[in-house]
């Protein structure tokens, strides 16, 4: 299931780095993290997830119907504050702070364990990744479906050529090809993913 987001107005004074590799930062969801923000805070997209201190409605659509779903922070339908998790109610607010916990705590308990497991499968190790590729599947997966965890078998068999002979041209010819299909691929998303991984 793909998410076709609102236009929104978002705050424009959030500033999020993307991880330099001669950090030593190895952590997979702390490299994620930033990255995943700052692609869901892009506000020249027409069709996203932007960072939002209070709630807003998406649009989901499926093959027979659409339906509303109430959102805030980095796109998520949950609140995590002071360690405790919840659904997003109408009126809510959020800092960004709290934002960033919840986008971290969904990357790490919802969208690690899916992709690692989905990968398992493939006979491919998650952790013997370059990092970059880690960053890259992590986002892809939480940016397509609602529930942050959607991994398409096209980009398994991707993943799974490139880390044969360690390189990452199959994933990328991939996000290239999605990117062409148009809008409901978000495709200024795949090209951050693109650069990413060349850069």
């Amino acid at each position: 299931m793909l998410l076709l987001y609102l236009i929104i107005d978002c705050p424009k004074d959030i500033e999020i780095k993307i991880p330099n590799f001669s950090n030593p930062i190895t952590d997979d969801i702390e490299l994620t993290v930033p990255f995943t923000a700052q692609n869901e805070n892009n506000t020249s997209l027409e069709i996203y997830e932007p960072y939002q201190d209070n709630t807003y409605t998406t649009n989901e659509k499926n093959e027979t119907s659409v339906s509303k779903t109430l959102r805030i922070g980095y796109g998520t339908e949950t609140i995590t504050r002071g360690g405790q998790v919840r659904r997003v109610q109408e009126g809510d607010q959020i800092t960004k702070e709290e934002a960033i916990d919840d986008l971290k705590r969904i990357l790490k308990d919802v969208t690690k364990p899916f992709v690692v497991k989905e990968l398992n499968k493939r006979g491919v190790n998650f952790e013997k990744l370059q990092p970059k590729v880690q960053v890259v599947i992590l986002d892809i997966a939480y940016n397509y479906g609602g529930d942050h965890k959607t991994l398409y078998s096209t980009f398994l068999t991707a993943i799974q050529k490139d880390s044969i002979t360690n390189s990452t041209g199959a994933l990328i010819q991939e996000l290239e090809r999605r990117a062409a299909m148009g809008a409901g691929q978000v495709p200024r998303r795949r090209r951050q993913e693109i650069n990413y991984l060349r850069g």
